[in-house]
């Protein structure tokens, strides 16, 4: 599924996207026959949010790239947007990667150990950010200029 962010020739890309299109439907069709199966207050209490919104997200993905053009050399890497979606889609293969390979005996006490440490870094994470924000609000408030010539693709 990920492979087509990591090439830049377009035929490759496109025959990466397409698996990957077709492999997140065959899995999404799986998890909506589970979905009628419970009952989507049980299924979505299960936590399955990553699953059902996996091929979804990755469908958004890929419709972007072609619709802003982002193959054209000079518009890649530009859209806050479309990078944005892209980690997401990278962090939610990274999360299903996990959850199969927690069944396996000798990764489930390693693979439960990284899902509490993220959960007890919830709180920290969130007062963190909120110090980042106030501190970036308090420098654009003082009337902060930081001179961007070196970083060409930055453009505020």
């Amino acid at each position: 599924m990920v492979l087509g962010l990591f090439t830049d020739n377009p035929t490759v890309k496109i025959v990466f996207f397409t698996i990957g299109m077709i492999t997140q439907m065959f899995f999404w069709a799986l998890e909506y026959s589970e979905d009628k199966k419970l009952g989507y207050k049980e299924y979505f209490k299960e936590g399955n949010w990553n699953d059902f919104t996996m091929p979804l997200i990755f469908g958004i993905h890929i419709f972007l790239y072609y619709h802003w053009k982002l193959y054209e050399p000079e518009l890649q890497y530009k859209s806050l947007v479309y990078n944005g979606i892209t980690i997401f889609t990278l962090f939610q293969a990274v999360v299903k990667t996990l959850l199969y390979v927690r069944v396996i005996d000798s990764f489930g006490f390693l693979v439960q150990m990284i899902i509490s440490v993220f959960a007890d870094l919830v709180p920290f994470l969130v007062i963190m950010l909120l110090f980042v924000c106030f501190f970036s609000l308090m420098v654009f408030v003082m009337g902060g200029q930081f001179d961007n010539g070196d970083y060409d693709g930055i453009n505020v």
